[in-house]
């Protein structure tokens, strides 16, 4: 699936400094002054790319990073703020996104209802409460927004340098309206696996996948008790799907692609003039969609 282009509070935050002080792949544009060697260069930072996905230490960094970004009761109320503001999220998720992702809403009594049309007609004569509405406007992929600033800012993994883009392959909303299992807590916790490709083929319109990150973002606004709102995201895991000689072919493929791509981009560029850049609609009110 392609994720909507989606705004949020935190979107144009830069990541902590924990991955972009790795370097192991550097953001710098790759060069085009020499034409002939391109592909071969190209190649190499390809195949760096995909080792840079292997690092042992790259979940922890990620997670660092989230943790440096987004803590304490300061992130938690900008979201919730953002989501009560964001009336029309709550349609979005019950009349759409229900009805093509996972979702697992556990009721009062601990009942579960986990098909489409029967969580709808539930909230067809459901009357929800503040917390329960500000739940329902975050159970769906505006939810993971911060989360993907994190994947594609500065230092993160996924490389504009190389067309790079991260989709959701599947996510999974888990609704907890049962306040006595969680100490009187309702909450969403979001879980999704999100792909990153390149371009492939010798065409460049197929895409190469480099690896799957599994991500999470829980979310409870409080109660009327008083209690704090929390918010959690956490990188769990980065699965690599290439190895550098078994897929050489492949690799070499995509960065031949890639090499003429940008040169002739940056040739384009040179001699194109300046355009303005509109900022993109917001998620409710756009149509259109884009793969991160």
């Amino acid at each position: 699936m392609t994720l909507p282009f989606i705004t949020s509070p935190g979107q144009n935050r830069k990541i902590g400094d924990c991955v972009r002080s790795r370097k192991i792949e550097p953001d710098a544009k790759i060069s085009t002054n020499a034409p002939e060697r391109i592909a071969g260069r190209t190649e190499e930072r390809v195949v760096s790319y995909a080792r840079f996905l292997q690092s042992p230490s790259l979940i922890q960094d990620l997670n660092d990073s989230i943790s440096t970004q987004f803590h304490g009761r300061e992130s938690a109320t900008a979201l919730c703020n953002y989501y009560r503001n964001k009336p029309k999220l709550k349609s979005l998720t019950l009349s759409k996104e229900v009805s093509r992702l996972d979702y697992e809403f556990k009721l009062e009594g601990g009942r579960k209802i986990r098909e489409s049309e029967d969580i709808k007609s539930f909230f067809d004569e459901y009357e929800c409460d503040d917390a329960e509405e500000l739940i329902l406007r975050a159970s769906n992929q505006t939810l993971m927004a911060d989360l993907l600033t994190v994947l594609m800012g500065d230092g993160g993994i996924v490389k504009r340098q190389f067309l790079a883009t991260a989709v959701a392959e599947r996510c999974h909303f888990f609704i907890n309206m049962e306040t006595s299992s969680r100490y009187e807590r309702k909450d969403v916790l979001g879980v999704c696996d999100f792909v990153i490709s390149i371009p492939g083929g010798e065409d460049g319109k197929s895409r190469l996948n480099l690896a799957t990150v599994r991500a999470s973002a829980f979310l409870s606004p409080g109660t009327a008790m008083d209690t704090e709102p929390l918010l959690r995201y956490r990188i769990h895991s980065v699965k690599p799907h290439l190895q550098s000689e078994r897929d050489s072919q492949v690799i070499k493929t995509a960065a031949a692609w890639l090499a003429t791509h940008l040169h002739h981009e940056e040739n384009n560029t040179h001699h194109a003039p300046t355009k303005e850049i509109s900022t993109p609609a917001t998620h409710e009110n756009s149509s259109s969609t884009t793969g991160f």
